[in-house]
Order: structure tokens, then sequence, then C-alpha cells
């Protein structure tokens, strides 16, 4: 980090008290909107593209799915932040 920033926004969780609350927005790689549920929405709108389908053709709680689906949604927030 360098002494030249100022000011420097950082997105937060509402979290508090063991309440657990979904505020942050990810970017969809595809459309660019901002989504909540950015998994939903891979799955649901965008379930045709060639990297969804690999995602899906995986068993739930697989480490390679979570971590192919955690890659699209960095790409997705990297995209956006540039």
């Amino acid at each position: 980090m360098t002494s030249t920033i100022k000011d420097m926004d950082v997105q937060q969780s509402g979290n508090q008290d063991e309440i657990c609350v979904r505020d942050k927005v990810h970017y969809c790689v595809y459309c660019g909107k901002g989504f909540m549920n950015i998994a939903k929405h891979y799955f649901g709108v965008h379930s045709d593209d060639k990297d969804v389908q690999l995602i899906t053709s995986k068993p739930l709680k697989f480490p390679v799915r979570k971590l192919a689906l955690l890659k699209l949604t960095n790409c997705g927030d990297f995209q956006h932040n540039h």
C-alpha cells in the first residue's frame, strides 16, 4: 500500500452477533451486473456457458467445484474493478 492513497473504501459485511447478513455484491464475469448470490445467477442465467457447465458437473461440496466457482467469482469482481 502506498502513502499516496488518502481514502480507500473497503466493502464490509453487515454481520452482527452471529447473524449472517449477505450484503456484499459480486459481479458477473459475463454480463457485468452485480448480485448478492452470484452462484445462483451463474447456475440460472449462464447455465449454458462452458465454465458454468464444468462447475455444475462436479458433485456438491466437492473442493474442485468450490475452487472453480470462487475463481469465476473473483474474475468477475476483478473485471469490474479494473
